[in-house]
């Protein structure tokens, strides 16, 4: 006959190759027996919990793991219980399993370092810190943080979720679900993700996840330095493992200095070189003087899409997001950077194929409905964008981009307080992000309440203070209180802000400022700035009616005119145009009959 071990050997291969097959049942089935055959060894009621996990049957896992009291002293049971109530929505009581609601952050992250009693004496192992910790311990301990944050989150505390999600990292630097959600759900500000990175605890090897963690954070103040981590990202791993000595790097731009004269206007040329997601790196090189070989990994190329985004080259971003849907249909990652560069660039007939083919596929996913409303607004359908937003927002409230397009579709109606209802929903749900306030702001100053506008300018500042929009905004707001100094202040830093290739919000800037310089009577300067601006956007009708009226105010009676006449040319219908058309050409007969007179 043969001997038990054998028996118990061979079901315990049984159990993980039905696993390793997702054949569950059969996988319960074996392990069930192994339970037996071993006179219930916390392993094997261990196996026979993850099997009914794995087959969806939480509660009869429940009922198992509450007959041993290994709940209490084994981390793994504890999570696995925890899991199983999570999975069936029980929050309060997987809370506490977990350790209760008001239990502590810190302390209870300290315990998770150090271990309980029971448990050290039930593994007969002393942990001290997080560098003496076994692998698949910190794991188990970052999972439970990683838990407890989503079960805050499903009670809608985001405060406390985002402790936990943030002890899970300082646990385990490889959780990455952890990380994922931070970063997706824009829980930290950019100041605090960077502060977050740097207390992780990476080891010697591991700079590659730390440089693309860097990567997926947010990109306004990584001006200096995401060329350089792109780069590295980006540079094949060296194969002589000998020192590879750097090539010199070209000398870095001198960035424009924040203390120059307030009346210089930064070079916007139209072709200036705005290739910002650059792969090789500039600017000092990889800073490890070796790359980490992921060039082509869709997750870098992703990164460097969002990058492009943001510097305003919304052509190449969505050519490289094109790219990388031809590789991977279904890279749902990058989708929201491809349609937000194809509703820059009018992409509609793309929109809709893509929102056809997602709401096809995924029906139950916020994404495919912002795909559809992202269509409509690319269509200026403003109450159709609006009902697959709030379609989005219904099916995941913790949609960002749902919830900022559902304030501007809003806004673009000139329905404020369903704009500002949105815009306070997204504000309160995501800390990190300073959109909202931008929106809430921008709603305010449309309906003159400017104190409430400066209110929510400054703390947009404060979560982001590197987002051109925001001083831009400020200028405007300063232009409206008449403190034309300081508007002219805040545009000027909005278009050191800006990128080279951003020439849509570049132009918009330009003739603010413009018109603040003519508000000062400087008129060279603001005549300068409105043919920056049509060097940008040479198609609008309304620079060139401002840039007429200076040329009026100066006295260039004949370039006013000429001015005047391209406004009307591109907008008949222009009344200030056609008024001061009028009027520059009453004034030009008038001085001809006073010089005549001479």
């Amino acid at each position: 006959m043969v001997q038990q071990p054998a028996v118990v050997a061979k079901l315990r291969r049984l159990v993980q190759s039905s696993m390793a097959k997702h054949s569950y049942e059969s996988a319960v089935f074996f392990a069930d027996k192994l339970v037996t055959l071993t006179n219930e060894e916390p392993e094997e009621i261990f196996r026979l919990a993850q099997a009914f996990y794995l087959s969806q049957q939480y509660r009869r896992a429940l009922w198992l793991l509450r007959n041993t009291d290994m709940v209490k002293m084994d981390l793994r049971f504890r999570y696995i219980a925890a899991r199983c109530l999570a999975e069936v929505g029980d929050w309060e009581e997987c809370l506490g399993t977990l350790g209760g609601w008001e239990e502590d952050t810190s302390a209870a992250v300290a315990d998770l370092m150090q271990g309980s009693q029971a448990e050290r004496m039930a593994r007969g192992q002393l942990l001290t810190d997080t560098a003496s910790l076994p692998s698949e311990e910190a794991s188990y301990k970052a999972a439970l943080c990683l838990l407890r944050g989503r079960v805050y989150a499903a009670m809608e505390n985001q405060t406390r979720a985002c402790l936990w999600y943030q002890a899970a990292l300082q646990l385990d630097p490889f959780c990455y679900e952890a990380f994922q959600v931070l970063i997706e759900k824009s829980m930290l500000t950019g100041q605090e993700e960077r502060d977050l990175l740097n207390k992780l605890p990476f080891g010697p090897d591991d700079e590659w996840i730390q440089l693309l963690y860097r990567a997926k954070c947010k990109k306004y103040e990584q001006a200096s330095t995401f060329k350089q981590t792109l780069g590295a990202l980006q540079q094949q791993i060296p194969a002589d493992p000998a020192p590879v000595s750097t090539p010199d790097s070209s000398p870095a731009r001198p960035s424009t200095s924040a203390n120059k004269h307030i009346t210089k206007l930064p070079d916007l040329r139209p072709d200036a070189d705005a290739e910002m997601g650059s792969v090789e790196a500039e600017d000092g090189g990889v800073a490890s003087g070796s790359g980490c070989g992921l060039a082509g990994n869709l997750d870098v190329l992703t990164c460097r899409a969002e990058w492009l985004y943001h510097c305003g080259a919304h052509q190449e971003c969505y050519q490289l997001t094109t790219d990388i849907l031809d590789r991977d249909n279904y890279a749902v990652e990058c989708l929201p950077t491809h349609l937000a560069a194809a509703l820059e660039l009018r992409k509609k007939n793309d929109l809709f194929l893509q929102a056809h083919r997602l709401v096809q596929e995924y029906p139950n996913r916020a994404l495919s409905w912002y795909a559809v409303g992202v269509y409509y607004l690319a269509t200026h359908q403003y109450e159709q964008a609006r009902r697959y937003f709030g379609k989005a927002t219904a099916l995941d409230a913790n949609c960002a981009v749902a919830w900022i397009g559902f304030g501007h579709a809003f806004a673009l109606q000139d329905e404020s307080d369903q704009a500002m209802a949105a815009y306070r929903t997204a504000a309160r749900l995501f800390r990190g992000l300073h959109m909202p306030l931008v929106g809430m702001g921008m709603e305010y100053m449309r309906m003159n309440n400017l104190p409430l506008a400066q209110q929510l300018f400054d703390q947009a500042r404060a979560v982001c203070i590197a987002d051109p929009l925001v001083a831009n905004e400020l200028g405007v707001l300063a232009f409206r209180n008449r403190q034309l100094d300081a508007a002219i202040h805040h545009f000027t830093t909005a278009l050191e802000l800006l990128p080279p290739k951003a020439s849509a919000a570049s132009e918009a800037t330009l003739v603010n400022l413009g018109h603040v310089f003519r508000r000062q009577r400087r008129w060279p300067e603001a005549i300068a700035a409105f043919r920056k601006a049509l060097g940008l956007a040479p198609g609008h009708a309304s620079t060139y009616a401002a840039l007429a009226f200076a040329h009026h105010l100066q006295g260039d009676l004949q370039v006013a005119i000429e001015n005047y006449h391209k406004a009307l040319g591109m907008r008949p219908d222009d009344s200030f145009a056609a008024e001061m058309l009028t009027c520059a050409m009453d004034d030009e007969v008038t001085r001809d009959e006073a010089g005549a007179a001479y």
